[in-house]
């Protein structure tokens, strides 16, 4: 081989090198990246998109995901509440330390027996900040002796607490059922408010002399004496001995009488029910004037405002104490 050739190939062989690297260089622009590579970077923001919210955020949305349970299935409903009870737990174990529950984990000892109506809207604490331990509490539709006599006995004969407390309350929907057709209740509900009927009977023979609304205050009334006679003829040894007091209260959750919603009134002690008797009685006559005012109150049936319109009072807190100009 001449020198010609020698030169003539050394001057060609740059170019193989060149074509390879323009087709690398044609490779990576035609051929898509991988799925792990980085994604480049673009020249303008795109349009974002609205978040979508985590399933535990939803009742942060009411109106699009509503709380209320469906007809097929409360699964999401409840598991919310269930959550709301562990965090309310988990508050009142930090404010109440083991100390709190030692004292009575082995022995109740509570000093009232409580006979009150199944009612969401009427509990313990509106008269006592801390019921654990102080209020023995039997519940059921319409505050009855003779549908839970068992556990009245429990309270009044073995714990022995010194008072028996029957407390119904206005508005009650287990009265209001009972002065009203029920034929088409099951027919457990039937045979409880069956025992409400009674008392109620004679209120509903005179039934044109009164307001509906006016009717349910004074079925409201009668049933809470009834059952007061009926627990002081089963223990009128205790209350001879003076060893239990009974007493009959309305908790008034919709201001009747005029003395303040939520207002407790007391209107019978041991089956007592003449207003100046009751509040010379030895439990409450050393009691200030302004508590019995506002708190020993026994309506007369012409007294008892209607509901439809509710009674004027000049306020309407809770614990309002300016009584209803008919009272007086």
């Amino acid at each position: 081989m001449n020198e010609n050739n020698i030169h003539t190939i050394r001057t060609l062989r740059p170019a193989p090198l060149v074509f390879f690297a323009l087709l690398f260089l044609f490779w990576n622009l035609t051929i898509p990246s991988p799925p792990h590579a980085s994604p480049p970077t673009p020249t303008t923001s795109p349009t974002p998109r609205p978040p979508t919210p985590h399933p535990h955020h939803a009742h942060a949305h009411p109106t699009k995901k509503p709380l209320h349970p469906t007809p097929k299935d409360s699964t999401q409903q409840a598991s919310l509440l269930l959550a709301g009870l562990f965090k309310s737990d988990d508050e009142f174990l930090r404010t109440h330390p083991s100390p709190y529950f030692q004292r009575f984990c082995d022995q109740q000892t509570p000093e009232i027996t409580l006979v009150m109506c199944s009612d969401s809207r009427v509990h313990e604490t509106l008269f006592h900040s801390d019921p654990n331990n102080h209020i023995f509490t039997v519940r059921n539709i319409g505050n009855q002796m003779l549908t839970a006599m068992g556990s009245v006995d429990y309270g009044v004969l073995h714990l022995k607490t010194p008072l028996l407390v029957i407390m119904g309350h206005t508005h009650c929907g287990a009265i209001h059922a009972a002065m009203n057709p029920y034929e088409g209740e099951p027919i457990p509900i039937i045979s409880e408010l069956d025992h409400l009927f009674s008392p109620l009977k004679p209120l509903l023979q005179n039934k044109g002399k009164h307001t509906p609304h006016a009717l349910w205050t004074q079925g409201v009334e009668h049933n809470v004496d009834y059952q007061v006679q009926i627990a002081a003829r089963r223990y009128q040894k205790q209350i001879l001995t003076k060893k239990l007091h009974i007493l009959g209260i309305i908790d008034d959750i919709a201001n009747i009488y005029g003395y303040g919603f939520g207002r407790i009134v007391l209107t019978n002690i041991n089956g007592e029910t003449r207003l100046q008797a009751l509040r010379q009685h030895p439990l409450v006559r050393h009691y200030p004037e302004a508590t019995k005012k506002f708190h020993i109150y026994r309506p007369q049936p012409a007294h008892i405002p209607s509901l439809s319109p509710p009674p004027q009072t000049p306020t309407t807190h809770r614990n309002a104490i300016t009584p209803h100009k008919t009272h007086h």
